[in-house]
């Protein structure tokens, strides 16, 4: 059953939103209603050699965190006590990966929502103010056909 928070949404900036609210309504999220809020991000792709540019947010209950900080400190003591730092470039390492299901243990532990969002670079996305400026009428037009499918 979808949750009706989500019907507060009302005017979307892009079409493509209403798709994706539409499966977001469909899921069952956790209830994040600690004191605290606390939201991490990461990026990556940046390089040359990166087909995608990706973009994380994970937002947690920090009150909720407790058994994920003691996994993760547990899991940092048994595998990498000498200082190295876990991370998916460094799984070349073989004890990095020995370590990996222990620390995919202690995340499995945080009650929060995690959102990746991936950008193939070979799409080549623009923004619609990008493009060349139409003449009035076809503009009017078309932002007529736009207007019409909202």
């Amino acid at each position: 059953m979808g949750d009706e928070r989500w019907d507060a949404v009302r005017q979307l900036p892009f079409k493509w939103t209403d798709a994706l609210v539409a499966k977001l309504r469909g899921l069952d999220f956790p209830v994040l209603d600690g004191p605290t809020l606390t939201i991490y991000s990461d990026y990556s792709g940046s390089s040359r050699g990166s087909r995608f540019e990706t973009i994380c947010i994970l937002l947690i209950d920090s009150a909720r965190a407790g058994l994920w900080d003691a996994m993760r400190s547990e899991a940092r003591q048994a595998f990498l006590s000498d200082g190295r730092r876990m991370s998916f470039k460094g799984l070349n390492d073989n004890q990095k990966r020995r370590a990996l299901p222990a620390f995919l243990a202690a995340a499995n532990q945080l009650q929060g929502v995690c959102c990746v969002i991936a950008i193939d670079k070979h799409v080549g996305l623009r923004h619609p103010l990008d493009r060349p400026p139409l003449p009035l009428p076809r503009a009017r037009l078309l932002a007529d056909i736009e207007s019409q499918g909202e």
